[in-house]
């Protein structure tokens, strides 16, 4: 169970990289199966196939179903890997430009931040989409830098960088402060 990760190991063109679970960078992420040594994700291949990322960058544990949410950005898409790192299935590409940073809700709602269309969007765990906030600009509820997000009793916290502030919506994704 994702509980017991300690490290993830990928091998990348440098060679392997062990990382402890809390300090992974995403920019890293090249993988390669690598193998078990103590509990571990193992990782797939770059690429655009089912399985494979192209510049992987938010993940999120959803430790009730013992899986992994990944923002695929290059390929446009949400992808969900088992506990083991083994393709599990993928949603968002109709919906998603370059996902960037996911979130899940005690509801089992999955929030993303897509940095080309500077708005979030919300899913349901099994990815049906079902909403979206936000738009480039600078008002209230718009984004010029969105980032990174988290959810947190019954709200979403989304961070837009750009203009260096906090943006709170409730869980339907109506703007609050």
């Amino acid at each position: 169970p994702i509980d017991n990760f300690e490290f993830v190991e990928f091998r990348c063109h440098s060679g392997k990289i062990r990382k402890a679970i809390d300090e992974i960078d995403l920019y890293e992420l090249c993988p390669e199966y690598v193998g078990r040594e103590s509990p571990v994700l193992r990782t797939c291949c770059k690429g655009r196939k089912n399985g494979e990322l192209n510049n992987p960058r938010g993940i999120a544990l959803d430790r009730a179903r013992n899986e992994v949410y990944v923002c695929d950005e290059d390929n446009r898409r949400i992808q969900v890997l088992s506990a083991v790192g083994e393709y599990v299935r993928q949603f968002g590409r109709d919906h998603l430009t370059e996902p960037f940073a996911i979130c899940i809700s005690p509801k089992d709602e999955l929030f993303v931040t897509d940095i080309v269309k500077q708005c979030v969007l919300k899913f349901r765990i099994t990815g049906e989409f079902l909403k979206q906030a936000g738009e480039r600009g600078n008002r209230k509820g718009q984004f010029s830098g969105i980032t990174g997000l988290c959810c947190e009793a019954g709200l979403v916290y989304v961070c837009d960088g750009s203009l260096q502030r906090i943006l709170i919506f409730d869980s339907e994704l109506k703007y609050i402060k």
